[in-house]
């Protein structure tokens, strides 16, 4: 699989190389600016269930679909 396909969902630093890689980048709500510039989405903070709602409209689609 090409990492074009893959999606990369992070909230700090140590992220900014697999979200530059992936052909999706979100980051959570909260994350640090220079994440949030690179990003493709930004979701709600994990305390607002961010990962929850980046996965129900960016992953289950393409299983779905």
């Amino acid at each position: 699989m090409d990492t074009s396909q893959m999606i990369a969902i992070g909230d700090s630093y140590n992220d900014l190389s697999l979200l530059a890689a992936c052909g999706l980048g979100i980051v959570m709500g909260g994350s640090p600016e220079e994440l949030r510039s690179i990003a493709d989405h930004v979701a709600p903070s994990l305390d607002d269930d961010g990962l929850a709602i980046a996965i129900e409209e960016h992953v289950l689609p393409g299983l779905v679909g």
